[in-house]
């Protein structure tokens, strides 16, 4: 049984949930909204949460397939376990590839010569 099955959810409200965990996690990770916006656009760091998203859902496909069909599961449960288990993303980043986009991304503004530090450039 699939994840959108076992959740009730369709493909287009299984995206908005997964985005939804993505930005989250993003936020997580970032200090300011120019380094969350670098973070949320950028094409390895997506690739590399998906890749960890599946290993959540490969473990909660292991906790839940024996209860599939039982009658005192509800789809209220495995949501709750779902997010238990991907949970866990919070807690995990890769460090050098953020680091790397923390490093390119953080420009100060320059005024004469003089680096200006704003409430939107803390770097």
């Amino acid at each position: 049984m699939t994840t959108l099955a076992k959740l009730n959810l369709d493909q287009d409200q299984y995206e908005l949930m997964i985005f939804g965990i993505y930005s989250r996690w993003c936020e997580s990770v970032t200090i300011n909204h120019k380094q969350y916006q670098t973070v949320l656009a950028n094409a390895m760091v997506n690739k590399w949460f998906i890749i960890e998203l599946l290993k959540c859902e490969e473990e909660f496909h292991n906790l839940t397939d024996r209860y599939v069909g039982s009658p005192t599961i509800s789809t209220q449960d495995l949501k709750n376990c779902y997010k238990e288990t991907t949970y866990r993303l919070f807690s995990i980043k890769p460090t050098a590839l953020l680091d790397s986009l923390k490093c390119s991304g953080s420009k100060s503004i320059r005024s004469n010569g003089v680096p200006v530090f704003t409430a939107l450039n803390q770097n």
